[in-house]
């Protein structure tokens, strides 16, 4: 059986309102988590500012609040940096 994102969770917060593509975004990455799904890969793609990285860590904040582990990587040293930087801010709060 495939579960729904639990939006009711405390970890599942945004300062903004998302739109209709971030919605659909997030609920296909968390479908793509499931246990019943078998799918290799998921791509997220984008603009710069289309809010990629904060549908991301509101994702990665459901998972560590359900005790899973969670790895980040990125292609460059740049934007490993990004994901660094916002890892440690947007995790603590």
């Amino acid at each position: 059986m495939i579960q729904t994102l639990p939006v009711s969770s405390p970890a599942v917060s945004f300062p903004f309102q998302l739109t209709e593509q971030q919605h659909k975004a997030l609920d296909a990455m968390w479908m793509f988590l499931q246990p019943a799904v078998t799918a290799a890969l998921f791509l997220l793609v984008g603009f710069a500012g289309t809010g990629k990285l904060s549908i991301v860590f509101q994702l990665v904040k459901v998972l560590v609040s359900q005790g899973k582990r969670v790895v980040l990587s990125a292609p460059t040293n740049k934007a490993v940096g990004v994901l660094q930087r916002l890892a440690l801010e947007k995790l603590k709060s």
